[in-house]
């Protein structure tokens, strides 16, 4: 174990230190906005879900609070951008799901982002939203959500997320975040199960979402090559250990 790829723990040097993440009840289900779901998902070569931040409220809002993911996938430049980072071609949102990390609205109207106690108690659903959807593959829009994610010990008893050293997230992205945050990592899904995990800039910046290396790390996201199965399977089927040495 501990010569495997080390784990996940950066959570502790990101902007929402000292945020109580276990004042939240565990008894009861977390997960406020239900995740999108294509119809064509769980038949997909690579399940992929797609990892955003967070809503905002709108004064005319019709649907209920559950339904607000539901109800908004497709209809922005917000989510053809995502599409065409992926190369996803008109029936793109048939086959992956969505789910923004953050369960509660961040405010009502766009840009207001989350505060630290916000991050805090989406921990728990997150973890429920791995074991309902058991996605293959994360894709994680932006630094932010990147850094703030559950990652701790405590979240993931026993089975912590592992670091995949070989899978850079590129030089632009990984300025001025811990060491440990400059790569991607296997996100347990259910026993024995991953996801393989990786984060791009975020639509709503511009600028780094053109960079090239944001459709690098997609397509690699995207590549089967990369391994279906969990980094203890990797390494029993390669023979050899995957991390430090």
């Amino acid at each position: 174990m501990t010569e495997r790829a080390e784990h996940r723990q950066f959570q502790l040097k990101s902007p929402h230190h000292g945020v109580n993440i276990r004042a939240t009840p565990q008894h009861a289900r977390q997960t406020i906005f239900t995740p999108y779901r294509g119809s064509k998902y769980f038949k997909s070569r690579l399940k992929l879900l797609i990892l955003g931040e967070s809503h905002y409220d709108w004064p005319d809002r019709k649907v209920t609070v559950a339904e607000t993911t539901a109800t908004t996938i497709g209809k922005s430049r917000f989510h053809g951008h995502i599409r065409n980072l992926l190369g996803g071609g008109a029936d793109f949102w048939d086959g992956v799901a969505f789910y923004n990390y953050v369960q509660c609205f961040a405010g009502d109207a766009a840009r207001q982002r989350p505060t630290p106690e916000m991050w805090g108690r989406s921990h728990l659903a997150f973890g429920e939203v791995l074991k309902d959807l058991k996605p293959q593959r994360i894709l994680v829009l932006g630094k932010t959500t990147w850094l703030a994610m559950a990652g701790e010990p405590q979240d993931y008893p026993g089975c912590l997320p592992v670091a995949e050293k070989r899978f850079s997230l590129g030089p632009c992205f990984s300025k001025k975040v811990p060491v440990a945050a400059k790569h991607a990592y296997w996100y347990p899904t259910a026993s024995g199960k991953y996801a393989l995990t990786a984060a791009v800039y975020h639509p709503a910046y511009p600028h780094g979402f053109s960079q090239p290396e944001n459709k690098r790390v997609a397509k690699r996201l995207m590549d089967r090559r990369s391994g279906t199965v969990g980094p203890e399977d990797r390494e029993r089927t390669a023979g050899r250990r995957t991390g430090k040495r």
